[in-house]
């Protein structure tokens, strides 16, 4: 059963049955009541792309994620969707990896869907080879695209940001007041963000004029550990990790406790995005709120606003704060 056989059944065109599924233009008692009856008789529910149809629209956001399993990325979706169902609206969400064709191909996949936006968590989606972003610029012609944590300067693309250059820069300052001399910047990916977080990691070193020491560790929890252990059995005497994520710093914890080195004491560590595993280690770790909920809200307002053609800013950026905790000196 679909609407064209509602249609047939009850004698009345295609655009009526469509009125009265969805409740809008006018349609009289008499034929409501018929087209409802054979509704009734069918036991028959419209489906989202008959609604779409309908419509002009799947009332459906798209989700681009590069790992689900990243916590970060996980917390964005759990804010997204129920702001998405307040709205009525439903999510499809791809998880891409970290492959750039991968990411092209599942956002056509997306725009195949007819879905009426895109969200992209992150900022890895973006290229600094402006070729590369193609693809996302021509997605936007078609229908709005919001970043998060993440920008590309283009029509019908809106961007929330989070400012980390400023945030990574008050981590490294806490550190250096409270004694720290030797500061080593810990990351994993190379993206947009990492490259914001590196800059204000080495502005504070540069104003309280010391050398500050960049170290890329990658793959799993326990591959970041076996790095950071080798990093701290190294000679230089590092006394200070500031990690991109919370996930790099809690491995940095374990990995001071098996050499040895005390944590405020010896290794100050500091974490990003006060994740709920800021708080489920020892020593609990101080780490800087990005605020993903309101970033998440604001990226769902900006959609909005587009799909009903009124006016958003394409670029926001907004301010978190740091969190003290015990794995920074008092």
């Amino acid at each position: 059963m679909n609407i064209y056989d509602i249609s047939k059944q009850s004698g009345v065109s295609i655009a009526t049955v469509s009125r009265v599924l969805n409740n809008s233009g006018y349609v009289s008692e008499k034929t409501r009541a018929k087209v409802l009856k054979v509704i009734e008789q069918n036991n028959y529910s419209p489906n989202a792309f008959a609604r779409g149809m309908a419509n002009s629209t799947m009332s459906t956001i798209g989700i681009l994620c590069s790992d689900a399993g990243d916590l970060y990325q996980a917390q964005c979706i759990h804010f997204l969707e129920p702001l998405l169902k307040k709205k009525e609206f439903a999510a499809i969400v791809s998880c891409t990896g970290y492959d750039e064709k991968n990411q092209e191909n599942d956002l056509q996949l997306l725009l195949e869907r007819n879905v009426d936006a895109l969200i992209l968590i992150g900022s890895h989606f973006i290229s600094e080879n402006p070729k590369k972003n193609e693809y996302i610029v021509k997605a936007a012609q078609r229908i709005p695209v919001c970043l998060l944590n993440g920008f590309l300067d283009a029509e019908n693309v809106f961007c929330v940001l989070h400012d980390d250059e400023e945030a990574a820069c008050k981590l490294t300052d806490l550190v250096l007041e409270r004694g720290s001399r030797a500061p080593v910047f810990l990351f994993r990916h190379d993206s947009g963000s990492t490259q914001r977080k590196r800059q204000g990691f080495l502005d504070a070193c540069a104003r309280h004029g010391v050398t500050g020491i960049e170290k890329r560790v990658g793959g799993d929890f326990e591959e970041i550990g076996r790095a950071l252990l080798d990093l701290l059995q190294e000679e230089g005497a590092y006394d200070a990790l500031v990690a991109c994520d919370d996930e790099i710093a809690v491995a940095a914890l374990k990995s001071c406790q098996k050499a040895g080195i005390s944590v405020p004491d010896e290794m100050q560590v500091t974490g990003f995005n006060a994740s709920v595993l800021s708080r489920a280690c020892s020593p609990e770790l101080t780490s800087y709120d990005n605020r993903l909920a309101f970033m998440c809200e604001a990226g769902m307002n900006a959609i909005m606003l587009a799909l009903h053609h009124e006016d958003y800013p394409l670029k926001t950026t907004y301010n978190g704060k740091l969190v003290e905790r015990d794995s920074t000196r008092k």
